[in-house]
C-alpha cells in the first residue's frame, strides 16, 4: 500500500483492508492468489501488490531450485558409489 499526500482516511482503511483481505487469499487459495498477483503486476497496479507474500515466494523458489540442483549433481556421485561397493 503506497499513502500518497492527500489521502483520506477512509481511503487509508480500505487500502488497508485489502491488503488483509490479499493476505488472506494467499493463506486460503494459493492459485487465485498468483492470478490476481500477475493481474495486478501486468496492469501496473504495484501499490495492490502483496508485496511480502511475493518476495518469501520468489525467495522459497530460488531455494528450491538449489536444493533441486544440488540433488541431481549429487545424484550420479551417489549411483556410482553404489556400483563400486
Amino acid at each position: 500500500m503506497i499513502v500518497r499526500p492527500g489521502d483520506t482516511i477512509g481511503k487509508l482503511i480500505i487500502n488497508t483492508a485489502s491488503v488483509m483481505v490479499t493476505s488472506l487469499l494467499h493463506d486460503l487459495d494459493f492459485y487465485a492468489w498468483t492470478q490476481q498477483q500477475v493481474d495486478l503486476l501486468k496492469s501496473g497496479n504495484l501499490g495492490d501488490v502483496d508485496v511480502k507474500h511475493l518476495i518469501e515466494g520468489i525467495e522459497s523458489m530460488g531455494a528450491s531450485e538449489r536444493r533441486e540442483l544440488i540433488n541431481q549433481l549429487f545424484r550420479p556421485n551417489v549411483l556410482t558409489l553404489k556400483m563400486i561397493y
